[in-house]
């Protein structure tokens, strides 16, 4: 049976304006099949004090974070990858791809290992196993998957896969499959076979209505400076010419040069959504706009297609700006407009009109990795402005999580828990349902 959360949202102030309260339900979705916690889950359930806490099954996931996840249509999703535990417990990497029918609560082992760590090498035939890769999916019937990483935070892939829906068949398109390779960016906006992103994890990511697939910045590591390396250049990949075109941004890593700034700083892990053919895009880790400070973002873009150019819609371009709440009053007025604040992973979505909405995250406090409120934010596309809604009992996955659906009905996957009192964050995979009554 299902875990069922009913209230009524608190009106929440934007600006000078007071959004009316709607009725809305959170529900958790359980797995399928149900079954007595081996020793290894009771274990867990009292390490993390997740009385809920399961490790998977050969029918249903493992829990794990950093993963890949795609929707084909409105009642089919796809999961490959990440980190986690197994069913035995065992920390490590997946390759596995799973299924999930929503309408009847079903997951299907497609390919890989299931469930079990492995440590394949780059070379292969199928993606070797990784987190934080980049994942699209085309109206032709294919998966893509770029990058990712491995289980330290130095190597990352540089190769582009596809998966063939209907043969089930893996093919590497671009890439070497190998770690770290620099990139190749030839002339901006010009075609070329030998043009590559080269490796990189955490990018942003869009579709485009001709199938065409967007990148955007992600993080990569250089050996020979021992650095982490952010980038802030935009990518175009076209499936049917399968080529790379390099459209926006700059050609160098961790760029702390181009002023004034007219365009997204270097970041991973950026929130994005698609509305009506523009690519927005919201805060991430990444550097501030003088380049000269590394943490967590809280500014809004969108990229106009025809200036091919990146206008800054909303919110400060410093890092760690907190988030800005307003009052809860119906007769209160907010002297400034809202923004939900710095953060990372969290869920994103648009709804029928456009407008984008967001759940959840992550940041940083104290070199402490910390769940952040657990508030449903929209941002009204036309009015350009934010609203929140505060719904008690909400999931409390925060980070790693991926939303599909439209406005506010919605199913969330993912991801990581926060232990307040370890102060750890532990994989999960939990289904959640977001429905307006």
């Amino acid at each position: 049976m299902q875990n069922k959360f009913i209230t009524l949202l608190l009106p929440a102030v934007i600006g000078f304006h007071v959004i009316a309260a709607q009725q809305m339900v959170w529900e958790l979705v359980p797995p399928r099949e149900t079954k007595e916690p081996t020793e290894k889950e009771k274990e867990y359930r009292s390490l993390f004090k997740d009385e809920k806490y399961y490790l998977g099954s050969g029918s249903h996931p493992s829990p794990r974070s950093g993963f890949t996840a795609w929707q084909t249509d409105p009642n089919t999703i796809w999961l490959f990858g990440g980190m986690g535990y197994s069913e035995n417990g065992e920390w490590g990497l997946f390759s596995d791809l799973w299924q999930y029918l929503v309408n009847e609560n079903k997951w299907t082992l497609v390919d890989g290992s299931g469930n079990k760590p492995v440590m394949a090498s780059p070379q292969g035939t199928k993606p070797a196993p990784r987190r934080k890769a980049t994942g699209w999916n085309t109206p032709d019937g294919k998966l893509w998957l770029m990058g990712g990483m491995q289980l330290n935070d130095t190597d990352h892939f540089d190769d582009l896969w596809e998966f063939d829906l209907g043969q089930r068949e893996w093919s590497r398109i671009r890439g070497k499959s190998e770690f770290n390779q620099p990139g190749v960016w030839g002339e901006q906006k010009k075609e070329s076979l030998e043009s590559i992103p080269g490796s990189r994890s955490s990018g942003a990511r869009w579709t485009d209505h001709d199938g065409n697939l967007w990148l955007y910045g992600g993080q990569s590591y250089n050996y020979r400076t021992s650095e982490d390396e952010l980038y802030e250049d935009l990518w175009k990949y076209e499936p049917g010419k399968s080529r790379w075109v390099w459209s926006n941004g700059s050609s160098s890593a961790n760029d702390h040069n181009r002023l004034p700034r007219v365009s997204p700083s270097a970041r991973k892990a950026a929130l994005t959504w698609m509305s009506n053919n523009v690519f927005w895009m919201y805060g991430g880790m990444g550097l501030d706009s003088l380049g000269t400070q590394t943490g967590y973002l809280s500014d809004l873009w969108f990229f106009d297609s025809a200036k091919n150019g990146w206008v800054l819609a909303q919110g400060s371009t410093k890092t760690g700006q907190n988030a800005l709440m307003g009052a809860e009053s119906g007769n209160a007025r907010s002297p400034v407009p809202l923004t939900p604040g710095f953060r990372q992973n969290s869920a994103s979505w648009t709804d029928k009109e456009g407008n984008l909405w967001l759940f959840g995250g992550q940041n940083v406090f104290s070199d402490r990795l910390i769940s952040i409120e657990n508030l449903l934010w929209k941002f009204e596309v036309e009015k350009r402005f934010w609203s929140f809604r505060q719904i008690p009992d909400p999931p409390e996955i925060t980070g790693d999580i991926v939303a599909f659906g439209t406005g506010e009905n919605v199913i969330l996957i993912g991801g990581t828990k926060y232990n307040q009192n370890s102060h750890a964050a532990y994989p999960v995979l939990e289904i959640w349902r977001l429905v307006t009554e």
